[in-house]
């Protein structure tokens, strides 16, 4: 009876694959048996092994033995997806579809698509994609394709909503994104992601601690791309009461600093704060920003001073108007 019910649940995998807990004990026991005839061995076999331990722990927290860590940060995320459900979505490294599939069941009307390249090294395959929508029951509104932020495979404009979690970055691409003007040096996938949306799309994302160390590089600044005019975005995100700086010292010193950067930051990235409010109870701020372009805007966000702020928090980024805008585009529509 188990084996039957385990063979109709969806299977999402889990962040720490069995392969890489295999290869670091296969690693452990090579370095533990040569460490007979080359003693200083031994200590590379301990630290493999302790770094193996520290990964099989982290996939039991991710499990539901443990404390379901992915599975809570999946709904967090759809949760806070603020969309009408009607149009197209858009999953960037989908693994084995949770979000995406989420997406779909959270929002009747909606069509989904989940990406992903779906390397050797995960557990992750758009055939497992496929079989868990099936399960779900939303596989008639939802399709998987292979790729990956830097070829993004649709027309620009063309996505209403786009989710992501700890989805792969990418580094100077051979061939530029859709709708990406020719230059070097920019990196990280949400602004290739920007492109394939509407203007009034909605996008959420979270970033682990992994994906914001490797953001750490050149992105080109408002100057380096096509301007668009200034344009108005709000910025909100929300982060774990641990680590509200009311509470947590590095959070504290981190909005220090970033307040005593502030001007040098919006100089540096084409960008103008309007305002910044926060909802202590709910652990959420609320940023207005003017900024000539997303791309503009993306680069301020990977700013260390500013990663290091918003470090493991959700960020939701909306472009919004004001409403001598709204009134100016009424008397148009006259």
């Amino acid at each position: 009876m188990a084996a039957e019910e385990r063979a109709v649940r969806p299977d999402y995998g889990n962040w720490v694959s069995w392969k890489l807990l295999s290869a670091l004990g296969t690693a452990a026991i090579i370095l533990f048996a040569l460490s007979f005839l080359l003693f200083y061995l031994l200590i590379g076999a301990i630290v493999v092994l302790a770094v193996l331990v520290i990964f099989a722990y982290e996939r039991y927290l991710f499990s539901p033995l443990g404390s379901n860590a992915q599975v809570k940060l999946w709904d967090l995320l759809v949760d806070h997806l603020d969309w009408d459900g009607n149009g197209w979505a858009i999953d960037i490294g989908c693994g084995s579809g949770p979000v995406a599939i989420r997406v779909a069941k959270k929002y009747p009307n909606a069509k989904v698509v989940g990406l992903d390249y779906w390397g050797k090294v995960w557990e992750h395959s758009k055939t497992k994609c496929e079989r868990n929508a099936r399960i779900e029951k939303v596989d008639g509104r939802i399709s998987f394709q292979k790729g990956n932020a830097a070829k993004i495979p649709f027309e620009d404009g063309f996505f209403d909503a786009a989710a992501g979690h700890k989805s792969p970055w990418y580094r100077r691409p051979a061939k530029k994104p859709i709708g990406v003007p020719s230059r070097s040096g920019f990196e990280s996938w949400p602004f290739p992601t920007y492109l394939v949306m509407n203007p009034t799309g909605h996008f959420m994302v979270s970033f682990g601690k992994n994906e914001e160390r490797r953001s750490r590089r050149t992105h080109p600044s408002a100057t380096g791309g096509e301007s668009m005019g200034m344009a108005t975005f709000l910025m909100i995100t929300k982060h774990a009461p641990d680590k509200c700086p009311m509470y947590n010292e590095t959070a504290k010193r981190a909005w220090a600093k970033l307040f005593a950067s502030q001007g040098e930051k919006q100089t540096k990235y084409g960008v103008k704060i309007i305002g910044g409010w926060t909802v202590h109870g709910e652990h959420q701020t609320f940023g207005v920003f003017d900024a000539p372009s997303l791309e503009a805007l993306h680069a301020y966000m990977l700013d260390p001073d500013v990663l290091a702020v918003n470090a493991s928090d959700i960020i939701e980024v909306k472009m919004v108007m004001g409403m001598e805008e709204v009134a100016k585009m009424l008397q148009l529509t006259k």
